[in-house]
């Protein structure tokens, strides 16, 4: 089966494109291949290949195995940014598949979160969005009521964190409508604000940052570690639980989580 999957977002600040077509045949063990010519330079051949590999995961084990090809793929240097294609190459191949379409589809494989990163040093965070949750009128403490967050570098789309077990998710994607949970309380989405963590960074330009590797079994971030301006923040997730701290991971969290080289503006 041949399927096309394609973003085509502008607003007023950024712009999103990529567009991406696979064929899923059967094959004797799962496989991603690229034709000759398609997607030339190795981040975005990365992230076709990681967005081909999350689909296949998610295949029952009674289906057997498959090969997606990458067999023709668009993109443009100043309109394609790191995500596109790991977005559109995964949506394809869910499709290709036939499974269920994902309105979530992050990446977690610790190269391509290293690219997000790159293409964002320099570049001052604007705003950060929170999904906390509520119930009669109260909620816990910073990393207890937390559900997800967004980071708004300038002229960037926003990135949705998204923690998952003791992985640490990202996905390109604007912050989702609140919403009512009944007996359990609500989920508000809002800015950020003081005293909570997230709300302290806002306004600062990263100048470097690092990405940290939790104890999954295959490599897969787990955090972030963030400098903007002269404020150090980490952001992750261990065992479901958030983490976040104003400076290095806490102590107890540091022999669970591996610290990768730093990344700086060129």
């Amino acid at each position: 089966m041949i399927v096309t999957s394609r973003i085509a977002r502008q607003t007023n600040r950024w712009v999103r494109f990529a567009k991406v077509t696979v064929q899923v045949l059967p094959a004797v063990a799962d496989e991603v291949t690229i034709a000759p010519g398609v997607l030339r330079d190795h981040a975005s051949r990365l992230e076709a290949v990681c967005g081909a590999h999350e689909a296949l995961r998610h295949v029952p084990a009674d289906r057997g195995f498959h090969r997606v090809d990458v067999v023709d793929a668009v993109t443009t240097e100043v309109d394609t940014g790191v995500g596109d294609v790991y977005e559109v190459t995964a949506r394809a191949a869910r499709e290709a598949l036939s499974l269920d379409p994902s309105l979530f589809t992050g990446f977690s494989d610790p190269q391509v979160v290293a690219g997000w990163l790159r293409e964002r040093i320099g570049k001052q965070l604007a705003g950060v969005t929170e999904a906390r949750h509520w119930n009669n009128g109260e909620r816990d403490p910073d990393t207890a009521s937390l559900v997800h967050a967004w980071l708004h570098f300038e002229n960037r789309p926003p990135t949705q964190l998204h923690g998952c077990g003791d992985e640490l998710q990202l996905s390109i994607a604007e912050p989702y409508p609140g919403y009512d949970m009944d007996q359990f309380g609500a989920v508000r989405v809002t800015s950020a604000a003081v005293p909570d963590s997230l709300a302290m960074v806002v306004g600062r330009r990263l100048t470097d940052a690092a990405v940290i590797l939790g104890p999954a079994d295959r490599p897969a971030c787990a955090g972030l570690l963030l400098r903007l301006d002269d404020v150090t923040v980490t952001i992750g997730t261990l065992g479901d639980e958030w983490v976040l701290a104003l400076d290095e991971p806490p102590a107890d969290i540091a022999p669970f989580w591996h610290l990768q080289p730093w990344i700086t503006q060129d």
